[in-house]
């Protein structure tokens, strides 16, 4: 019987609860559908991976490298992704609620129908981003980069209301 790293064990079994990763090189694998929730994913290369519909809730993916990743539908809801390289990832209909993306970069991202409702997206890049139909109500947008980002129909706060936003 083959003894599996913990690597080949998230890989084959698609979880890792309260497990610590840091550091893991889990490019381009597919963890589609895998509780990785309270995970310490921190530093960890994810990028190209396919993590659509994937239970990330609280767990830390600071400095993470998610670029070019499938999180579609990911529930990401309290997750600590500080300082993450989210560059051209797939986040369509992903919940981000209340999730730290503080000095992320996510130029080029798809977020359209994303829950960011309480997000904290301060320093932020945002660059050339599709936000649409997302929801950023509440969410701490300070000094964030929006540089050719993509608002259509947008749900946003104002003045403690919640407004709908295109431009």
């Amino acid at each position: 019987m083959e003894i599996l790293n913990v690597v080949d064990y998230v890989k084959f079994y698609k979880t890792a609860q309260n497990v610590d990763l840091s550091d893991a090189d889990l490019s381009g694998a597919d963890l589609s559908g895998a509780d990785l929730s309270n995970a310490n994913l921190s530093y960890v290369d994810l990028s190209g991976a396919n993590l659509s519909y994937a239970d990330l809730s609280n767990a830390n993916l600071s400095y993470a490298n998610l670029s070019n990743a499938d999180l579609t539908g990911a529930y990401l809801s309290g997750t600590y992704l500080s300082s993450a390289y989210l560059s051209n990832a797939y986040l369509r209909g992903a919940d981000l609620s209340n999730t730290n993306l503080s000095h992320a970069d996510l130029s080029h991202a798809d977020l359209s129908d994303a829950e960011l409702s309480g997000a904290y997206l301060s320093d932020a890049n945002l660059s050339y981003a599709n936000l649409s139909y997302a929801n950023l109500s509440y969410a701490n947008l300070t000094n964030t980069i929006l540089c050719d980002t993509l608002f259509k129909n947008t749900l946003t706060s104002y003045r403690g209301k919640v407004v709908k936003i295109s431009f």
